[in-house]
């Protein structure tokens, strides 16, 4: 049975909802859902995950893959330091109370992630404010001075450029029918793809705020409600059953 890969950030997560317009596309597909989408998910974790897949051949040329780009700015680091069992959790959008995550859903293990030993530890997730919700002190205080000192918008963009080219590359190398999205509302801003992917990349219609979900904080045009992603999912349908994939 052909795969739906979906990676991405909130966006394309179960963040408040109970189905993703992932799995509504699949159903259309008649296709397995395979899901990495990520709440404060970043594109190295993007980068990361789908190029895993492909490594250990989980993701072949039979299968369609949706890339969400988010904010240039995420990242992801590796810590040794313990998390409550409430922070071990793939998806979680109260900024009351928002945690960090860690991709313990994933069939690949990216990185070491034990109990016990010199490697145990998690993956935490980075993006601009991120110090509000970290659940060690140490953890707090890293993503302060990372983000006081080490986050430059200009390089950030310089490296999705480079780190966005050699994936492409790598995509094309093992014949991965990708569909880029490419929307302002997804965190990144618009961005340019190599010629093999420019066809297929896809731009959602605007306006759509009957989609949003905007009872999970004031303003939020980032987040799709349930019927938000189902429409997302048709048009997604539409777009990919247009597509001369020759």
């Amino acid at each position: 049975m052909k795969k739906l890969f979906v990676a991405g950030c909130s966006f394309s997560d179960y963040t408040g909802v109970d189905h993703v317009y992932g799995e509504f596309l699949a159903t259309k597909l008649n296709y397995e859902y395979i899901h990495e989408g990520a709440g404060c998910g970043s594109n190295w974790r993007i980068w990361r995950t789908i190029t895993n897949h492909v490594l250990t051949g989980n993701l072949t040329s039979d299968d369609l893959l949706i890339i969400q780009y988010t904010d240039m700015t995420r990242n992801e680091f590796w810590t040794v330091l313990d998390q409550p069992p409430d922070a071990i959790r793939n998806s979680d959008y109260s900024h009351a109370a928002q945690r960090k995550f860690i991709d313990s859903r994933s069939n690949i293990l990216q990185l070491p992630m034990v109990d016990t030993g010199p490697d145990s530890g998690h993956i935490i997730r980075y993006k601009i404010g991120a110090e509000k919700w970290q659940n060690n002190k140490q953890e707090c205080e890293f993503f302060e001075m990372y983000e006081k000192y080490f986050v430059n918008g200009h390089f950030c963009k310089e490296q999705f450029k480079i780190q966005h080219y050699m994936f492409q590359t790598m995509l094309i190398r093992n014949n991965i029918q990708t569909v880029f999205t490419n929307s302002y509302r997804q965190g990144c801003g618009l961005f340019m793809c190599l010629p093999e992917f420019t066809p297929y990349m896809f731009t959602d219609p605007l306006p759509y705020s009957e989609c949003m979900q905007y009872d999970l904080n004031s303003g939020d045009i980032g987040h799709l409600n349930l019927n938000g992603h189902e429409i997302y999912a048709n048009w997604l349908y539409s777009h990919i059953t247009s597509c001369d994939w020759s």
